[in-house]
């Protein structure tokens, strides 16, 4: 994938969509080209500091004031490197909101954006983060990933929101999307989020930088 210099990366989907691992994919192509803006690396950070797990030290920032203010301070850093990079900035989050999205595209006003949704399923994101959990100890309630399905069925990105917008689906095939997607659900075992409801693909009109 050909990615220019001033360029920020924008992933949307749920938990375990597959988000880091098109990131590896794409620091596999750009190497240092690439700074990551992720909370989940402060507290894997924070974990290895302490010789904690990542859940240990989620339950530990919601208790502890002087570990959230230390997260808050690692996570400042890590955005204050990306604004200075020249290169392609990755925003490793779930970025589920339109008003998240938009906060943060602010802190780029001379980048690209390019923007990346991530179709699965909230039963599908269900299954991969108990798999995930079982591998790494990582661990997402269902309650706060069904939490999670309906923020995002109210916040799909939009066309103007970026300068190319992708989708990109279970499988990990991707390609140039119009949202919101027809008819999204997400309101049960059976409903789905997304083009993978059955909205139809339609070739993105992008628009001019």
């Amino acid at each position: 994938m050909k990615i220019d210099d001033k360029t920020l990366i924008m992933p949307i989907g749920l938990p375990a969509s597959g988000k880091s691992s098109f990131l590896k994919e794409l620091q596999g192509q750009h190497g240092d080209r690439i700074v990551v803006v992720s909370f989940d690396a402060v507290v894997e950070a924070m974990g290895a500091e302490r010789q904690m797990s990542y859940g240990d030290i989620m339950a530990l920032l919601e208790v502890d004031a002087e570990a959230k203010a230390e997260s808050g301070v690692l996570y400042t850093a890590l955005v204050e490197r990306a604004k200075a990079h020249t290169g392609i900035v990755f925003w490793d989050q779930t970025n589920l909101t339109e008003r998240e999205r938009k906060k943060k595209q602010e802190l780029f006003p001379d980048f690209k954006k390019i923007g990346v949704f991530f179709d699965i399923t909230v039963e599908e994101s269900k299954r991969r983060c108990e798999e995930r959990f079982e591998r790494t100890g990582k661990f997402i309630p269902p309650d706060v990933i069904e939490k999670m399905g309906e923020w995002l069925a109210k916040g799909f990105p939009q066309q103007d929101e970026f300068d190319v917008l992708y989708h990109r689906d279970s499988k990990g095939v991707m390609t140039p999307y119009v949202f919101p997607p027809e008819n999204p659900q997400n309101d049960g075992a059976d409903k789905k989020v997304g083009n993978e409801a059955g909205a139809k693909a339609k070739t993105v009109v992008l628009r001019p930088k």
